[in-house]
């Protein structure tokens, strides 16, 4: 049986069990891409939450990295967050009460603060909005703030900054999930379960983002809220509080990536990059422009992994098979 609420004590507690048994157990979760790595410009610190309900927006002036969480949400289309720019960045440095903070943001503050950590990274508070500048500098470093964020918070259900990240369960129905069923030829299919609650999130608004589909390829870890329950992606495993932890292998787009990054030649990751081109491809973006950085990360996690010049979007190495 679910909890009620996706808030609920049993829920975080589960969500912590996720965390620490990836964070010991995992070696492709763990593995750091750079040892050099530095934390984004600014984070969001949350020590003084307790004592004074009040968050800022820090400098960090290229501090080696520390544990830190970003989150993944829908900005919508009416009442824009609340957002760091030129005018306001001062205000934010000394403090503002989290209660001013939109409902998906609070709940975010909240969440890093019951899993123990300081400092979180939210898009829209911590690049100043008014700056192109300051935009592009960020778009060059996303991979990497992605990529070295101990977790990421993803309001997989919200279509906006006010949406919040829990929700009641009301409305539990039957359970799908995708399983491997072994062939004789070594293969894998995957076969539903009809006890489980709702396919699983990639269906959700958040998911029809260009840029979260970046964010999700690039981060290690990602706590997904949904409706009904808790999600947990990372580089092995996804699960879900419906089957109590149930390990699902290379049953899900971020296990596949990770694996063919890390094992595959040329030809299998040549293979990756046209099924991520065709994926990426329905995707939403609010802004023609962003088309080409928000699939830059990949990009460069993909060029790590087979050194190759990229040329008009296809690969030098597997250039004839890109073209077809």
């Amino acid at each position: 049986m679910l909890p009620a609420t996706t808030s609920s004590d049993e829920t975080f507690e589960i969500a912590k069990f996720w965390l620490s048994d990836c964070v010991s157990h995992h070696d492709l979760c763990n593995r750091t891409t750079n040892s050099s790595a530095r934390l984004p410009p600014r984070l969001l610190d949350i020590g003084l939450l307790e004592t004074a309900r009040i968050v800022r927006v820090v400098d960090t002036r290229g501090e080696l990295v520390d544990k830190y969480v970003c989150l993944s949400h829908c900005w919508g289309t009416i009442n824009m967050p609340f957002r760091s720019t030129s005018q306001n960045i001062k205000i934010l440095n000394n403090g503002v009460l989290m209660s001013d903070l939109p409902q998906t943001f609070q709940d975010a503050v909240w969440v890093t603060h019951l899993l123990s950590f300081q400092y979180l990274w939210i898009d829209s508070l911590c690049i100043l909005q008014d700056d192109v500048e300051d935009w592009k500098s960020h778009t060059t470093i996303m991979t990497d703030i992605y990529q070295n964020a101990h977790l990421v918070l993803a309001a997989t259900w919200g279509r906006d900054s006010h949406s919040g990240l829990f929700r009641s369960n009301k409305h539990a129905g039957p359970l799908y999930m995708r399983k491997p069923l072994p062939h004789w030829w070594g293969q894998t299919s995957f076969g539903k379960n009809d006890y489980w609650h709702r396919a699983f999130v990639d269906e959700l608004p958040l998911l029809e983002r260009a840029w979260v589909f970046q964010e999700r390829l690039l981060s290690k870890r990602i706590l997904h809220f949904t409706p009904a329950e808790l999600h947990f992606e990372c580089r092995e495993e996804l699960k879900c509080q419906c089957t109590h932890g149930l390990r699902v292998y290379n049953s899900h787009p971020k296990a596949r990536h990770s694996r063919v990054l890390q094992e595959g030649g040329a030809r299998e990751i040549g293979i990756r990059w046209r099924a991520i081109v065709t994926e990426y491809s329905k995707l939403d973006l609010s802004f023609a422009t962003d088309r080409l950085p928000a699939l830059l990360g990949i990009a460069k996690e993909i060029q790590a992994a087979s050194p190759s010049r990229i040329i008009a979007g296809c690969w030098e190495k597997t250039l004839s098979d890109d073209l077809l």
